[in-house]
Order: structure tokens, then sequence, then C-alpha cells
């Protein structure tokens, strides 16, 4: 909604995206940094589960093998631990989400 009036909020990537909002004052550093870090953590297991699952799910019934890589991959302390990380990520980048669409942000 703010890019035909902001040009330089356009970019390829999603970080660049959230920097050019943050430095335009569209979004404050509690908004930015999370979501930067969300798409940051977001990506690297994603690109580790494009390597190694078939798939690309991170499910409990997953082989023990794959948790332990994604789980020292992602320099998390157990897998469970990364689970909630990537849940607390992806509800972050949906309340977001909702409250740019409600034109609160």
């Amino acid at each position: 909604r703010e890019a035909p009036a902001n040009p330089e909020l356009w970019h390829r990537s999603a970080r660049q995206v959230f920097e050019a909002a943050h430095n335009a004052n569209l979004l404050d550093d509690n908004i930015t940094l999370p979501l930067i870090a969300a798409k940051k953590y977001l990506s690297d297991l994603m690109s580790l589960l494009r390597l190694s699952a078939s798939g690309g799910l991170i499910t409990d019934e997953a082989p023990t093998g794959l948790k332990t890589l994604l789980t020292i991959g992602m320099r998390e302390e157990s897998f469970e631990h990364l689970k909630a990380q990537v849940l607390t990520h992806e509800a972050f980048v949906r309340d977001v989400y909702a409250r740019l669409e409600r034109g609160e942000l």
C-alpha cells in the first residue's frame, strides 16, 4: 500500500523491503527487526530442508537423523526448540501481515 508513494520500497528480497520500510519510517524497530530475524531463520531452515528432506516438511515423525541435522544446522538446543522458534516466527509474521491488511501499520 505504501510502495506507490515510496518507490525505494521496491526490492527483490524481503529483507531489503523491510529495511527500506524502516529507513522510510514506515516500520518501527519492534516490527522491522523481528521480521528480518524471521526471514533469515525461516530462509536458512528452508535451505536445509531443500537439501535434506523430501517434501520439505518438519514433523514429529521425521527421521531422527533429519531432526538432528536441522537442530545442529540451525544451532538450536533441541528439535522441540527449533519447532518453537518456527512457530514463534510464523505467528509474528502472520500478526504483522494481518495488521498491515487492517491498515494498522
